[in-house]
């Protein structure tokens, strides 16, 4: 996975937005000023002004400060997967032309170790990831059990390429947040079941989304007495897909639903 990829995944998994804004404070840089109104958003470009200032290595020590049992990258590292991934990401000050605006002052600290205000101009260019991107950091995102932030990121994914069956998958499963279905509202399952529908409709041996729908199927209608309607579990569990240990294990591991005979079948294998 790129490194700045993987950082900005770290930072989103094992910083909440109070922490995030504290460590903008520890280094000195307007947390407000930052543009975007998300968490997400607020993290990416953190990880931009810091590439354009010469900061990443006094971000990555703060980090590995505030959180020394995360194996962070190194500064190096990092800066070479930004500037391979992202080459319009420019550092420093742009100079503003007639159609260009100031959005702000940051404090940053000069190259000679003092402190200065700077007026940054066209700052809205966080690093660019494209779906692929996203939906890898989402399934770390969802690893880590940070439901919230990988569904954000997934639907990112989906308007880049919304025929991709694995990121209607991954949508589907994060909104489960680590519940058993058998507890959800009706209209969650109903929204899960339509990711699920299209993951199959675009690839009809996706055995990860087959597995999912049919667990999911029977822990909230069987199991709460509630007819289900079309594909049964029956059906589901009948096409012809395919599945490996370790997506079998990438469900176990988030959904626990004991007396779901579909679960423990999955416990089984």
């Amino acid at each position: 996975m790129k490194t700045h990829i993987e950082f900005h995944s770290l930072l989103c998994t094992y910083f909440n937005t109070n922490e995030l804004r504290t460590l903008c404070f520890d280094l000195n840089i307007n947390y407000e000023n930052l543009p975007g109104n998300t968490f997400d958003s607020k993290t990416r470009e953190l990880v931009a002004f810091c590439y354009r200032y010469e900061r990443l290595e006094a971000l990555i020590i703060r980090c590995r400060e505030l959180r020394p049992i995360v194996i962070w990258p190194n500064s190096q590292a990092l800066k070479e997967s930004l500037e391979i991934s992202t080459p319009d990401l420019q550092k420093g000050i742009n100079v503003p032309n007639s159609n260009q605006t100031i959005h702000g002052s940051y404090n940053a600290v000069s190259s000679h170790g003092g402190n200065s205000t700077v007026n940054v101009t066209n700052i809205h260019h966080p690093f660019v990831e494209d779906s692929s991107s996203l939906l890898e950091r989402s399934i770390l995102l969802i690893q880590a059990h940070a439901y919230d932030q990988a569904i954000e990121t997934l639907n990112s994914a989906l308007k880049l390429t919304p025929e991709n069956p694995r990121t209607h998958f991954y949508l589907a499963f994060a909104m489960l947040k680590g519940n058993r279905p058998k507890l959800l509202k009706l209209s969650t399952i109903q929204a899960i079941e339509n990711h699920l529908q299209v993951a199959i409709d675009i690839d009809p041996k996706l055995g990860q989304a087959y597995i999912l729908w049919s667990l999911l199927k029977y822990d909230y209608y069987v199991m709460n007495s509630i007819r289900e309607s079309p594909p049964t579990i029956a059906q589901l569990l009948q096409q012809n897909w395919s599945v490996n240990q370790n997506e079998i294990n990438e469900i176990k591991k988030h959904i626990s639903a004991p007396r779901n005979r579909v679960w423990e079948w999955l416990q089984s294998l």
